[in-house]
């Protein structure tokens, strides 16, 4: 026998120590528990060595899980935790037995245990206690006790306590495979549960009221980033991330889930902890446990983008709705019976009716008697071909409104289909305002906005009628130009309203006057055309009768007008120009009409003129020259010539540059000739920016030579298109500082129709051009309207006596009186004053007795070519050296 160990503890002391480590046993510590139990165990009762086998059916092989070993004895199975079945047989039938296997010596196993007994051997046995685990009355297990140094005899007491702490064992083993069977079934649901697009869970309501999720798979740890512990504990952090709004249908899905033990079915908006929020589709089934509370398994997945898409598909149909309902046409959608569906609000206002008395009745009650046969047979159609003889097509028709008045419409009808059931879309556009539109255009395109007469485009139609009835007929037509004399000035005096006035009132007298078959048309501001046909007999004849029938609407004119509160008297220029055949156009009949026209205001206006060859060749010829002029100045054909100007002691002091042109063909064209086209045309602007160009050069070529031509002072006449020009005295500076010249040698010569125009602008100019040093003549002065007031504002060096004055000098005391006032006034004002156009001696006698000391014209010399002029001027002031 043994001596006894002072630390052993039998019966209830170790029962109740090893109780106590493994009730204190949790997840976490239970391997830690196991063994310090295992170790009071073994030391307990005196072992040096104590161990725990699990047995895996599978593999056949017991499985070493814990182990305790005093400090100087070695592990069991030392470098390996398996032990095969087969090779210990004798140990593996006692456990699987359910009998307890008590080992004293090695030796004392029976012959059929010797694999037991080598084994057991190897691994240090001299004695061993191995007792059963069970569960549901199955071996999976055994305690081991053994000693390696020593025999032992088992008594029955030591039995009996290691019998009693494998009780303990065996239950703590049983909760330890069960955590790990759990562990691994979670392990396996994982892999599952990591192959499908969302979460999968379990969600309890316990009997307290309490809220948690037993299991959740790791998609859903990583959609809301909270662990899985956290949530087995309490459902709150996962819970409180529903949105507010949608937690209290939440509940109440879950207590009627609860309840009725029915399937939970929702969508519920849910935060995720960067803040994000999205949309989760949650499914779940319940259960009711044994305790009475409720475990819910299901399934989560994100349907955000599902929740935008119909979103946007929601937001899509809005807007398509808000378009439809704003749309101008109206919408009418019908079922394959041709019962209206719906009725936009378009709809509404173009046929008069609300949608709720029109919707679920017959389209045809939208269209007049005399169309519903056409809707009626389409219908049949439809249903006995299966095909619609209308979709597709856009047609005009009758609508009938439903305060029983017609319309005109355009309909455009389309068939599809929606779950397999046709319906027709039909889109109606009211064309009541094209209608009027286009009678608006055709009114617009054809006649004028203010007289209502036709206009050139009608009166084109019109003429062509007329020539065609006159060439059918053999009879005479007369196209006739009314020009309203001096419109402009009542415009000006009494202000355009008063104009506008006038011409609707001439418009109407016109058309009054006219015979039946005749056209009155308004083609410009003041001018009217008017188109006479069925003139018969010769062509002496027909004019008679034409010219009465214009002597009749001139005297109709002619009466007074009341425009509101203003009476106006007025005359016209009557132009007419008569025609037979188709020989001319509208243009060419309207411009001959024009010339005529033009010849009427030429001979004093208030009159009528009838075109004559005469006209149409001066016509030509003034075409010709026209063109003429624009290809001189474009080739430069133009020259300057210069004439002298001389003072009372006979010698020169300055000249007159006047332009000359040489028209190839035609020989030298004089100027009273070309002058009065380009001032009229507005050639005379690029003209006269020529001739100051190449005086200045020629200015500056001057100042250069010898005296006299350094000293003289040369003068450029200015046209009042010229100077009216708002760039007109930058245009002087350029052409002075290009060419160099002096600009105190440069005189312009303006006319006193200049100072019609803007008296303020014009002395303005003229002084910024005075101040540069230019000098100024007043030209032809006597001969237009001057104001002495005016007179005396503008900064003048001189004043020219005009030629009409000087060539009757001799024969008109008017002529003397006139050019003795302007030489006197030129005296007071302390100007200058120079006669043209002196030819005579005693002209300039005369002249120079009345104070005039400056002269020019034939009397001194002709306008010549430069080398001419020079070499005159030369030989001049030679002999008055």
């Amino acid at each position: 026998m043994t001596k006894e160990n002072p630390r052993l503890k039998t019966g209830s002391s170790l029962f109740a120590d090893i109780a106590s480590i493994l009730t204190r046993t949790g997840p976490a510590t239970l391997d830690e528990n196991i063994h310090s139990a295992l170790a009071t165990l073994a030391e307990g009762l005196g072992a040096e060595r104590g161990y725990l086998f699990r047995f895996d059916s599978q593999i056949r092989t017991w499985l070493r899980t814990h182990e305790w070993h005093m400090p100087e004895v070695p592990p069991f199975r030392e470098g390996g935790t398996s032990l095969p079945a087969e090779s210990v047989p004798w140990l593996s039938e006692t456990i699987q037995a359910g009998q307890p296997a008590r080992i004293e010596a090695l030796e004392d196993l029976p012959r059929d245990a010797m694999p037991d007994r080598r084994i057991l051997a190897e691994q240090g046995v001299c004695s061993l206690l191995a007792l059963p685990f069970y569960s549901d009355s199955k071996v999976y297990g055994f305690l081991g006790l053994d000693f390696v140094t020593r025999k032992h005899d088992w008594r029955e007491s030591v039995v009996e306590d290691a019998t009693a702490a494998c009780r303990l064992f065996q239950a703590v083993m049983a909760h330890r495979i069960a955590i790990e069977s759990r562990k691994k079934l979670n392990h396996s649901l994982d892999k599952f549960t990591s192959q499908i697009p969302g979460a999968v869970f379990q969600f309890r309501e316990h009997r307290d009221g309490r809220y948690s999720f037993p299991y959740v798979s790791r998609r859903l740890e990583e959609m809301f980033n909270i662990s899985a512990e956290t949530l087995a504990r309490n459902a709150a952090p996962l819970l409180k991330r529903i949105a507010p709004e949608e937690q209290v249908a939440f509940v109440s899905e879950v207590i009627k889930s609860r309840d009725n033990l029915s399937h939970w079915f929702m969508d519920l908006r849910v935060t995720r902890e960067n803040g994000t929020t999205i949309w989760v589709e949650s499914n779940s089934v319940p259960e009711r446990l044994p305790d009475g509370s409720t475990l819910w398994h299901g399934y989560l997945h994100d349907v955000t983008e599902r929740h935008l898409a119909a979103v946007a598909l929601e937001e899509q149909a809005n807007h398509t709705q808000a378009i439809i309902n704003n749309v101008a046409d109206a919408i009418i959608t019908l079922d394959e019976t041709g019962k209206i569906d719906t009725f936009n609000p378009s709809a509404e206002s173009m046929f008069g009716y609300e949608a709720e008395e029109i919707i679920g009745r017959s389209a045809g009650k939208l269209l007049p008697e005399a169309h519903r046969g056409v809707y009626a047979q389409a219908l049949i159609d439809r249903v006995e071909t299966g095909k619609s003889t209308i979709a597709g097509k856009t047609m005009e028709l009758a609508g009938l409104k439903k305060d029983g008045s017609e319309f005109s419409m355009e309909m455009r009808v389309s068939e599809t289909s929606l779950n397999g059931r046709a319906f027709f879309i039909g889109v109606v556009r009211d064309l009541t305002g094209r209608r009027e539109a286009e009678e608006e255009i055709k009114r617009l395109g054809f006649y004028d906005p203010l007289t209502g007469l036709p206009n050139r485009r009608l009166l084109q139609d019109r003429l062509d009628q007329a020539r065609a009835i006159s060439n059918r007929n053999h009879n005479y037509g007369a196209l006739v130009v009314i020009d309203l004399d001096d419109f402009k000035y009542l415009n000006e005096l009494a202000g355009h309203n008063k104009g506008d006035l006038l011409l609707r009132e001439v418009a109407e007298r016109l058309r009054a006057s006219l015979r039946e078959g005749d056209t009155v048309a308004r083609t410009s501001a003041d001018e009217f055309v008017l188109v006479l046909n069925g003139f018969n007999g010769t062509a002496e004849v027909a004019v008679g009768n034409i010219e009465r029938v214009c002597e009749k609407i001139r005297g109709e004119l002619e009466q007074p007008y009341l425009l509101d509160d203003f009476e106006y008297t007025g005359t016209q220029s009557i132009g007419v120009t008569v025609f037979h055949d188709h020989g001319n156009t509208l243009e060419e009949l309207i411009t001959q009409a024009d010339m005529a026209m033009y010849r009427a205001k030429e001979q004093g206006k208030d009159r009528i003129r009838f075109f004559s060859q005469e006209m149409q060749d001066a016509a030509m010829a003034r075409a010709e020259l026209e063109n003429s002029l624009k290809r001189a100045l474009r080739e430069k054909q133009f020259s300057l010539h210069y004439q002298v100007q001389i003072d009372s002691r006979g010698m020169p002091f300055g000249a007159e540059a006047l332009i000359r042109w040489y028209r190839a063909g035609h020989g030298m064209v004089p100027p009273g000739k070309f002058i009065p086209l380009a001032e009229e045309n507005g050639m005379i602007v690029p003209i006269g920016a020529w001739v100051l160009e190449e005086a200045c050069r020629q200015l500056a070529e001057w100042q250069k030579a010898p005296p006299p031509l350094n000293q003289l002072r040369l003068s450029v006449n200015v046209s009042s298109k010229q100077f009216l020009l708002p760039d007109f005295v930058e245009q002087v500076q350029g052409a002075l500082t290009r060419s160099g010249a002096n600009p105190a040698r440069l005189k312009l010569e303006v006319t006193e129709s200049i100072l019609a125009a803007d008296i303020e602008g014009m002395t303005l100019k003229m002084q910024r051009l005075r101040d540069m040093g230019v000098r100024f003549s007043l030209d032809d002065f006597g001969t237009g309207y001057s104001s002495l007031s005016y007179l005396k504002r503008l900064p003048l060096d001189e004043l020219k006596i005009d030629q009409s004055f000087v060539r009757d000098l001799l024969e008109s005391d008017n002529s003397e009186a006139i050019a003795r006032m302007i030489t006197a006034l030129g005296t007071a004002m302390n100007l200058s004053v120079i006669a043209e156009g002196v030819e005579e001696a005693g002209q300039k006698a005369m002249l120079e007795a009345m104070g005039c000391e400056r002269f020019q014209g034939y009397f001194f010399g002709r306008p010549v070519a430069i080398a001419d002029f020079e070499k005159s001027l030369a030989d001049a002031f030679a002999l008055h050296q």
